[in-house]
């Protein structure tokens, strides 16, 4: 499992490209790809957002790469998976969004732990590769995913970490 703690996202899929040509490759990301745009980057600077038109730059380059929402992507496999934008925040993963208090009057039991629904859905998207998973997360103690944190505290031996070198 490799994470990415800066946008290396094009490098990686050129990677892939290049030395799995016939691997089939996901890119999942929490939301719909249009989400992911110029303005969300701007805005959250230090999360250092892969944006729907670096995606789509791939996925012109090679039929072998797909984008899912996780959630659309729930059933299937692929040889390689590439989780993107991994970071904290209403609009990361996971979502720090609020549920709506009406839900929790309707669910039968409250969850015991934080980001339940959130976690499900990590599972879900690292259980979608057969051979490896890319991860893609910011630099700041502010923008890096609490599950990346997790996942690195949790599996130290199954983790490559990368970061941008410091000049």
């Amino acid at each position: 499992m490799d994470i990415y703690h800066y946008n290396k996202f094009s490098e990686v899929a050129k990677k892939i490209m290049q030395t799995e040509k016939q691997s089939k490759t996901y890119i999942l990301g929490r939301y719909n790809l249009n989400y992911y745009d110029a303005q969300l980057k701007k805005n959250l600077p230090e999360s250092d957002i892969i944006t729907k038109e670096e995606v789509e730059k791939v996925l012109e380059k090679s039929k072998k790469f797909e984008y899912k929402t996780i959630h659309k992507s729930k059933g299937l496999e692929a040889d390689n998976v590439i989780i993107i934008n991994m970071f904290n925040g209403t609009n990361g993963f996971p979502s720090q969004k609020e549920n709506d208090e009406l839900l929790t009057l309707v669910l039968p039991n409250p969850e015991n732990f934080t980001f339940a629904e959130e976690r499900r859905l990590m599972y879900v998207a690292m259980t979608r590769a057969k051979k490896r998973i890319y991860m893609f997360t910011g630099d700041s103690i502010f923008a890096v995913s609490d599950f990346i944190e997790e996942i690195k505290k949790d599996y130290p031996k199954l983790i490559n970490t990368f970061r941008k070198k410091k000049e």
